[in-house]
């Protein structure tokens, strides 16, 4: 008797200690837990399930079989009043079926915020197979919720975002070959402004390598997209798009998925603007240069001829007071020339600065070279007759009746100034040969003398420099260069070409091509 009661005794001890520990478990779990009777009367719960619904020990919880079954609103993930039957530990007890993690929101009387919960409910038998009680949890996910609900939030602000910017937006996962170098990129995100530049759905693009959409690829975007990746440095560079034909301003970063973000901000007419600037700048230093050069021309050269002609003059009318009339011509014939000189220096300023001015007509016409060449010829009789230099015009394997598509008025100022150019370097009593053939589609001229020539130096500089090269003549006749320089520009306005071959003491050829009628 004695032993039965000590064994008794023995199991109702190990009884209780099972049941301090299942308590102390239960006390420190992170869940709230309950237990509810059949009738849906609360029996059993842990401090945790009180803190949780704001509940004290001595709180009375309705039964949970009511609508109302208590002072707290209980609501489902759209966030609509739970009805009774749709609460889990109901849904449990009416299917006899576990319910596990249903998420429901529980706003407190004492609050107006809604605290979020995992509820499970798990019913249990008795030996008839009847639902005997039900048990449940209930985790506080809140910080999950509001957090998942932030990042939506953000995510939607980023879609709108990326979405509506002007910019274009990528983002690329990089590919690279076996030593790790990047060769290619895939598109993993593309905005509707790349779309709207492409004319591709974004479903054409996501997925597929950039040279599988486009064919090439930029190797200096893929150095810099590789760097960035590398070293986790943003960049932002200038570069020109050759698939687009646009210039674009690039910032570059990593993303925290790996990935390589990329906005291209079209700066096409910002280029086009800093480069007319640059151009007007340019410009405008060429007319400060222009500017003083014609005042240097004006102050100095076009002031010899005028004092040649003054003092030519007075010696003139001294002389026929003095009735010496031999003296008399030769000053008169000085004088001539002077002129001539003045006139054709005048006829230069103001054809070049037209030309620098853009107030040059251009006014094509169907010419008879060769008659154009005679013109101008007999216009400079009494320059070339002054230094007795004969001047002939020949044919090579052409028609007498050349002719040619070219503005009157430029092509007589381009053989005026080649001519007059061949005089002044032409010593007494030389030859200059004029020179007209056919090649082509082209009609040829040369002007060729036999005077000074030049170094291959100086003949360089005459038709690859803007600088004005010039040099005195062979009976110390002044220059400003503005001739050549003329000459050039109104042959490059016919689509034509010039260039020059000289040698020190053997003469000078200048060539230009003109269209062919």
């Amino acid at each position: 008797m004695k032993q039965e009661t000590s064994t008794e005794n023995l199991n109702q001890l190990e009884l209780m200690r099972d049941e301090a520990i299942l308590t102390s478990i239960l006390e420190n779990l992170n869940s709230g837990v309950a237990l509810i009777d059949k009738e849906g009367r609360f029996t059993a719960y842990n401090k945790k399930f009180l803190n949780l619904f704001g509940l004290s020990e001595e709180s009375t919880i309705s039964n949970v079989n009511d609508q109302n079954w208590a002072d707290w609103q209980v609501y489902g993930e759209d966030l609509k009043l739970l009805h009774v039957n749709d609460h889990p530990v109901r849904k449990a007890a009416l299917t006899g079926k576990p319910v596990k993690n249903q998420l429901v929101g529980v706003r407190l009387p004492s609050g107006n915020n809604i605290i979020w919960m995992l509820v499970s409910a798990q019913p249990l038998f008795d030996r008839k197979g009847n639902i005997d009680k039900t048990i449940c949890t209930y985790l506080d996910v809140t910080e999950h919720k509001l957090a998942d609900a932030a990042l939506r939030r953000s995510e939607q602000r980023y879609r709108q975002l990326f979405n509506s910017m002007s910019e274009i937006l990528q983002v690329l996962e990089l590919i690279h070959d076996a030593k790790g170098n990047v060769i290619d990129y895939i598109y993993r995100d593309v905005n509707p402004a790349f779309e709207q530049l492409t004319g591709m759905e974004r479903e054409q693009l996501l997925n597929k390598r950039v040279t599988e959409v486009f064919g090439n690829i930029n190797m200096q975007w893929l150095e810099i997209f590789g760097n960035v990746y590398e070293s986790g440095v943003p960049v932002r560079f200038e570069s020109y798009g050759h698939i687009f034909k646009k210039y674009y301003e690039l910032f570059v970063w990593k993303t925290v998925e790996d990935k390589i973000a990329v906005i291209f901000t079209d700066i096409t007419e910002r280029k086009a603007d800093e480069q007319a600037l640059l151009e007007s700048e340019n410009r405008l230093k060429e007319l400060n240069a222009t500017k003083d050069k014609l005042f240097s021309i004006i102050s100095h050269d076009l002031k010899s001829p005028f004092s040649g002609i003054i003092g030519f003059s007075e010696l003139l009318l001294r002389k026929l007071k003095e009735d010496e009339t031999g003296s008399a011509q030769e000053y008169a014939a000085i004088i001539l020339d002077s002129s001539w000189q003045a006139m054709d220096l005048l006829n230069n300023l103001i054809e070049w600065s037209r030309l620098q001015t853009g107030r040059m007509s251009f006014n094509p016409e169907s010419l008879d070279i060769i008659a154009l060449i005679h013109e101008v010829k007999d216009l400079l009789y009494a320059t070339s007759n002054h230094k007795s230099v004969d001047i002939s015009v020949s044919l090579s394997d052409a028609p007498a009746n050349l002719r040619v598509m070219a503005d009157r008025a430029m092509i007589s100022s381009v053989l005026r100034n080649l001519i007059s150019n061949a005089i002044k370097f032409s010593y007494q009593g030389g030859r200059i040969f004029i020179n007209v053939s056919k090649m082509n589609e082209e009609i040829v001229v040369g002007v060729r003398d036999e005077g000074t020539g030049m170094d291959k130096e100086t003949s360089g500089k005459i038709l690859a420099s803007e600088s004005f090269a010039t040099k005195r003549g062979t009976k110390n006749e002044s220059g400003t260069g503005l001739g050549l320089v003329i000459a050039r520009e109104f042959i490059s306005k016919h689509g034509g070409e010039m260039c020059v071959e000289s040698e020190p003491g053997k003469g000078s050829t200048f060539v230009f091509t003109l269209p062919a009628e």
